[in-house]
C-alpha cells in the first residue's frame, strides 16, 4: 500500500487534526498530501506506525472514528497509565502493538460477505434476483440448437466438455446442475459467446 493510500485510510478513521496530534506531523503536510507525494522518512515512519496501530484497533472497537480517537487518547493501565497516542508520539509503536497482541485472523470470504453492509438508500433501490427462471419450450429448443451448432463447428471443444463437466460436478457435488447455453450481449445479438 502506498504512503498516500495509508494516509487516505487513516483519514477515514481519524480527523486530520487527530492524525497530526498523534504523529507530530504538521496538519498542513497531511492536508496537502497527494497520490504522488513523497514524505520525509520521519513523517513516513510516524504514519506507518499510526496506520499499524489503527488497523489493529479497528476490528476490536468497530468502525466508529470517534471511538477510535477516544481509545487512543485514554490512559491504559497496561501502558503505565500512558495513552496509545503518547507512545506513538514518542516513536514507541512496537510497545503499543505488543500490548494489543497479535492481529486476528483475516476474515474468510464467507465472513466478509456476511459482514457486507450496503448504504440503506442503495439497499432500498435493489431488487431481489429471481431464484428460478422458467424459459418456455421454444426458448429451450433454440438454445439447444445454438449449442449443438457451436459444438458441431468446434469438435475439439465438444470433446473436452465431458471431462470439464465431470470436474465441475466433482467440485460442486453431484446435486449441481450444468446447463449448456449461449449467452449473448443484449445490445449485440450477433455477438454471442458460449457459456457452459
Amino acid at each position: 500500500m502506498s504512503p498516500y493510500d495509508e494516509l487516505a485510510e487513516l483519514r477515514s478513521m481519524l480527523t486530520v487534526q487527530e492524525i497530526a496530534d498523534v504523529t507530530g506531523v504538521r496538519r498542513e503536510t497531511l492536508s496537502r498530501a497527494r497520490p504522488d507525494s513523497r514524505f520525509q522518512r520521519r513523517t513516513q515512519k510516524a504514519l506507518d506506525d499510526l496506520y499499524a496501530v489503527a488497523t489493529r484497533l479497528r476490528p476490536t472497537i468497530g468502525g466508529d472514528p470517534v471511538h477510535l480517537a477516544a481509545v487512543m487518547r485514554r490512559p491504559q493501565s497496561a501502558l503505565a497509565q500512558r495513552s496509545i497516542a503518547d507512545l506513538l508520539r514518542e516513536g514507541r509503536a512496537d510497545e503499543v502493538l505488543e500490548h494489543l497482541g497479535p492481529p486476528g485472523p483475516e476474515p474468510t470470504a464467507r465472513e466478509q460477505l456476511e459482514n457486507l453492509r450496503f448504504d440503506p438508500e442503495l439497499s432500498a433501490r435493489l431488487s431481489p434476483t429471481p431464484t428460478e427462471v422458467h424459459p418456455d419450450e421454444a426458448q429451450v429448443a433454440e438454445e439447444a440448437r445454438l449449442v449443438a451448432a457451436m459444438l458441431g463447428a468446434d469438435p475439439e471443444l465438444a470433446s473436452l466438455l465431458p471431462e470439464i463437466e465431470a470436474k465441475i460436478l466433482r467440485h460442486f457435488g453431484s446435486d449441481a446442475t450444468i446447463d449448456r447455453t449461449i449467452i449473448a450481449d443484449h445490445d449485440s445479438p450477433t455477438d454471442a459467446t458460449s457459456s457452459i
